[in-house]
């Protein structure tokens, strides 16, 4: 029953703000979106507060979009998208457009953020060329975080297949961890995430790359991160094409004016501020 209020509340505010046109001088419109809480340096949970580079462009984008107060709920990969599948959630941050693979999932907002997707390895696997993703890599033990489509469905046919062997892991670090301790060939992930990682796990004493080298292999591919929206709320978030309507324009705004470049530079100067 509290659940079912719940919901009913949610509805009545998306009526009240299509039918009374949302004024200036309304209360915003409580809104919360899921994100991946352990993507660095894009999203993340630190010191219980959501952090990363995406975090900062959307915080920046809703800045502007004053009928709206949107916060971040920070969880696991898959958790997220499973809220998304079932409508219990709005929005999540930061997929990539999937929609064969996740048909729940419409619209998307704006795109975001260029990522390069690649695969690291252990330097004895790579004294060859194998810029040919994933027949290069055939053979291979390869950790992917799980959930993550970004491999692309031929790695994943490949892995049906018996040609490679997937070990799915919960976050980079995990990945990373089992790399360097030669439980997998490979890691496969956003590249500058990977970079990010190791420096990190190097300035901890938990990765020595005089000991086990770790190096770039092919690049899967390159994928842009949006905003994620669920197709299965059943009108539980009316307000939903107002929201992205004002997000579209405000990132496009943002991408134009060079506003997302900027903060992506900051954050890299500063990643605590």
């Amino acid at each position: 029953m509290a659940r079912m209020a719940e919901n009913w509340k949610k509805i009545l505010a998306g009526m009240l703000f299509i039918f009374a046109g949302h004024s200036a001088s309304a209360e915003p419109v409580i809104v919360e979106f899921v994100a991946e809480e352990n993507y660095r340096p894009y999203s993340y949970l630190e010191g219980g507060l959501p952090k990363g580079i995406y975090v900062r462009i959307l915080t920046a984008a809703f800045a502007k979009m004053t009928d709206f107060d949107v916060s971040f709920r920070m969880l696991p990969w898959k958790r997220a998208i499973a809220l998304i599948e079932s409508g219990d959630a709005l929005a999540i941050i930061p997929p990539y457009y999937k929609p064969e693979e996740r048909p729940f999932m419409k619209p998307y907002s704006e795109p975001i953020l260029l990522e390069k997707v690649a695969v690291f390895c252990r330097a004895s696997h790579l004294q060859q060329d194998k810029s040919a993703w994933p027949d290069d890599y055939f053979g291979l033990r390869i950790a992917n975080n799980r959930g993550y489509l970004s491999p692309g469905p031929v790695f994943f046919d490949a892995v049906e297949q018996g040609n490679i062997e997937l070990n799915e892991v919960t976050s980079a670090v995990h990945g990373l961890k089992m790399l360097i301790q030669g439980r997998v060939d490979c890691y496969i992930n956003d590249a500058q995430a990977i970079r990010w990682e190791l420096a990190r796990l190097q300035s901890r004493g938990e990765y020595d790359p005089v000991q086990v080298r770790i190096i770039q292999g092919a690049i899967a591919s390159g994928e842009w991160g949006y905003v994620g929206f669920t197709d299965r709320d059943n009108g539980r978030f009316a307000y939903k094409d107002a929201l992205v309507r004002q997000l579209n324009e405000v990132l496009r705004q943002m991408k134009a004016d060079g506003q997302i470049d900027r903060i992506v530079e900051r954050f890299f100067l500063n990643p605590a501020g």
